[in-house]
């Protein structure tokens, strides 16, 4: 699966990892720690991060996909001055999301056949 997001720099293509992403992201943790836990539906469940995706950005965060196009856009973003509370000088928005194959939309449309 792959998104667009249309911003007000350009465009960025990232292909999402959608298969690897644990229930934890998917459906949230209370203990906010990414550990799993109990589920708002009340049982527990297990982590489920894989070997091969490992948490970055000072090991709190865990990249589920990559940027495949737009990387000027990006480089932009990067880039932009902020002032002395490090806010952005110029303000980039997020305009759109372009989903270019939903697997929850075509699984549903398979059950219905």
């Amino acid at each position: 699966m792959s998104v667009t997001l249309h911003t007000t720099a350009g465009n960025i293509k990232i292909e999402l990892f959608c298969e690897k992403c644990p229930k934890s992201i998917q459906s949230g943790d209370p203990t906010n720690r990414g550990s799993g836990g109990q589920s708002i539906w009340g049982a527990p469940f297990e982590d489920e991060f894989y070997e091969d995706i490992k948490p970055s950005l000072d090991l709190k965060y865990t990249a589920f996909g990559k940027v495949i196009d737009g990387f000027d856009t990006l480089e932009e973003l990067e880039n932009t001055k902020v002032d002395s509370k490090y806010r952005p000088v110029v303000e980039h928005r997020i305009r759109n999301i372009t989903i270019h194959a939903n697997p929850i939309a075509d699984a549903h449309a398979a059950e219905e056949r």
